[in-house]
């Protein structure tokens, strides 16, 4: 057989790359910032001899801004907001996403 059912699964994940960070996002919510920055610089960094070779999802360098931002790392949340909209500049100008990291880039570079 061509797929097994780990390799099937794998796959149907990489459809669904927000599933990606719900550790991320649990350490939100817990409120712990640096490891919820550690769980998104690991998942916004492509290692090609790593085994994990899913697609990015652009809302994680978005996430990993905001982050960034709460952190007062004003430097690297800039250049996160401008990668997330680089990759999504043909998207739809009414995501919620989009229209916030405009706003927000915009105000960061005052």
């Amino acid at each position: 057989a061509l797929y097994s059912g780990n390799l099937g699964w794998y796959n149907l994940s990489t459809l669904y790359p927000s599933h990606h960070d719900i550790l991320a996002r649990a350490y939100l919510q817990k409120g712990d910032l640096p490891e919820a920055l550690r769980t998104y610089e690991r998942l916004t960094r492509f290692n090609p001899k790593g085994k994990n070779l899913r697609f990015i999802h652009p809302k994680l360098h978005y996430r990993l801004a905001r982050v960034y931002e709460s952190l007062g790392e004003t430097d690297k949340a800039k250049t996160e907001y401008a990668r997330f909209l680089e990759l999504w500049k043909d998207a739809d100008e009414d995501l919620p996403e989009k229209q916030d990291a405009k706003v927000r880039l915009e105000i960061l570079k005052m």
